[in-house]
């Protein structure tokens, strides 16, 4: 619901209720009201949907477990008001329920939820090829998917958009800058770096926007495996290993060397943590004293076993192509062998799903919320790692029901510092995104935590 409601929360936290705008509606002209709220988050807990933006695990509202398990027809905390406000009540206090909640499109009951029926989801899927939306476009169709057209949307309720029609073009960093400089599109995000910007700015018609991006590059560590229970030992390999050669080989000066997850651009971001700084000595004295001994062939041993990595490494990674070499030659002056096996992507997310893994790199996702539980709680859904700290645990737990922005604050920079100490996983990276945009173009506004389609609607063609 972005944009066309405010909210307010109850006092113990538990209900949250949404006043939708009286001028909303739908591209077909019909009004966006609270029946069409109630329809898209029932939906949504159907255990047959298959959204990746909505996880009602994560927000709780009361009555979407039985609704998912088909024994109940209806989410019981979910509650009209009248059509224009709907409540949300949840089963215990979530304060990062308001991300999912707030920003779920709505999709319309009358065309999605026709033949919509609980436990068969075919007919939202098929209404899905030819959508509509309250959005500021509307979708007229592709073209071999390699373009995609909309138009502006009459009934958009900011007023209709400025710019009459927006084409979508699918392209890669082979082609994007020269479709750039020919005036083929308008803007597009590219890779940052100094021979790019520089390229770009040789054009004089584009402007530059760079932030930094919502994902976090780290080395997932199976802390099932005994040689990686003792934290000392975790510690040692995040000293031991040169990441500010690793990101400065990747990204040039376009990177920075993340020690926790998230965002230097969040408000939570806690600066005051561990840094880690590449240091051999520490990490050989933190080895030492967790009880791995180096042995007569250089390799650390403890209980008779040899301290031997399998990394699991993605082929075709340019990350893995720079980080391997380095961490083989870092962790062999450690007592450390680092043995690679390499598989396509595929193969190495299954292995972690699986938990058949000591070691592998991926990327994890950042956004507004700053809520990391799905990934470092106890038993979290994406929890690979078998990490478990009930300190942790507790601090978490006390962030989702403090209401107070300052002691909310304070809560999650506790959890970064707890998961710093701890490190579950070893903290690459946080890179850039840079936009280029036309200087034709005016009004587009993007941020970290705003896209460009945000700001679409009052964009103007020069």
């Amino acid at each position: 619901m972005p944009g066309i409601a405010k909210w307010d929360i109850s006092k113990d936290g538990l209900t949250y209720t949404f006043h939708i705008k009286d001028n909303v509606k739908f591209s077909d002209g019909t009004p966006l009201t609270a029946q069409d709220v109630e329809f898209t988050f029932t939906y949504l807990c159907d255990k047959l949907c298959s959204s990746i933006t909505f996880d009602p695990s994560t927000v709780d509202i009361k009555g979407w477990k039985d609704y998912y398990d088909g024994k109940a027809n209806k989410v019981a905390g979910i509650q009209i008001k009248d059509s224009n406000t709907i409540s949300f009540q949840l089963e215990k206090q979530n304060t990062s329920a308001i991300y999912s909640l707030a920003r779920t499109l709505v999709l319309p009951k009358k065309y999605f939820g026709k033949y919509y029926k609980q436990g068969d989801v075919s007919s939202i899927e098929a209404a899905g090829d030819k959508p509509i939306g309250s959005g500021q476009y509307i979708f007229k169709g592709s073209k071999s998917c390699e373009e995609y057209d909309f138009e502006a949307n009459p009934n958009y309720w900011r007023g209709k958009p400025k710019v009459k029609k927006v084409i979508l073009k699918v392209t890669n960093q082979n082609n994007a800058m020269q479709m750039i400089k020919n005036g083929e599109i308008d803007l597009n995000e590219i890779k940052p770096n100094d021979e790019n910007i520089e390229e770009i700015k040789s054009f004089q018609f584009a402007d530059l926007v760079t932030f930094p991006a919502n994902v976090y590059g780290y080395i997932g560590i199976n802390i099932n495996r005994d040689m990686f229970k003792d934290k000392r030992v975790r510690q040692a390999l995040t000293y031991g290993l040169d990441r500010e050669s690793i990101v400065k080989n990747i990204f040039g000066n376009y990177g920075l060397i993340c020690n926790e997850p998230q965002s230097i651009a969040s408000w939570n971001y806690n600066n005051d943590v561990n840094k880690y700084k590449f240091n051999t000595s520490k990490a050989n004295k933190l080895l030492d004293d967790a009880g791995w001994k180096i042995g007569n062939d250089g390799v650390r041993e403890k209980d008779g076993k040899k301290f031997q990595i399998h990394y699991l490494a993605s082929a075709e990674n340019p990350v893995n192509d720079i980080l391997v070499p380095i961490m083989k030659e870092n962790y062999k002056k450690l007592g450390v062998e680092v043995l690679v096996d390499s598989m396509d992507f595929t193969s190495v997310n299954v292995k972690v799903q699986n938990n058949d893994f000591d070691m592998f790199f991926m990327a994890g996702s950042l956004s507004a919320n700053p809520d990391q539980s799905v990934v470092f709680k106890t038993g979290g859904a994406q929890n690979f790692f078998g990490y478990s700290n009930k300190e942790l645990d507790k601090e978490m737990c006390n962030s989702l029901k403090e209401q107070d922005f300052d002691s909310r604050k304070k809560d999650y920079q506790k959890v970064w510092k707890i998961i710093n100490d701890d490190m579950p996983t070893i903290f690459m990276y946080q890179r850039n995104d840079m936009w280029a945009i036309s200087s034709r173009v005016k009004g587009i506004d993007i941020t970290p935590y705003k896209d460009f389609t945000a700001s679409l609607w009052k964009a103007k063609l020069k």
